[in-house]
């Protein structure tokens, strides 16, 4: 596969990760913000029976793990490696 194909498909694909943690980020907040509404259950809770305080933890932790593989990803990708002499 051509680098630059390669490296377009992978900023795509981090970009849209990083866009996926943002939301389970959003969630977790907006779970927590509404602990009096009746909330829609979600996956964690409703299939699995989770409390909603440990889903909304389950959901920052999955959010910030996005959001910093996302950084290493595109750092790795874009930083310019440094010349030892």
């Amino acid at each position: 596969m051509d680098k630059g194909l390669y490296d377009t498909l992978m900023t795509i694909a981090v970009v849209v990760m990083a866009i996926g943690g943002l939301n389970w980020g959003w969630t977790a907040v907006m779970s927590w913000m509404n602990e009096s509404e009746e909330l829609d259950l979600d996956l964690l809770q409703g299939t699995l029976g989770l409390p909603p305080d440990f889903a909304n933890v389950v959901y920052m932790l999955a959010a910030v793990c996005s959001l910093v593989v996302a950084g290493v990803v595109l750092t790795a990708m874009y930083s310019k490696p440094k010349v030892v002499m």
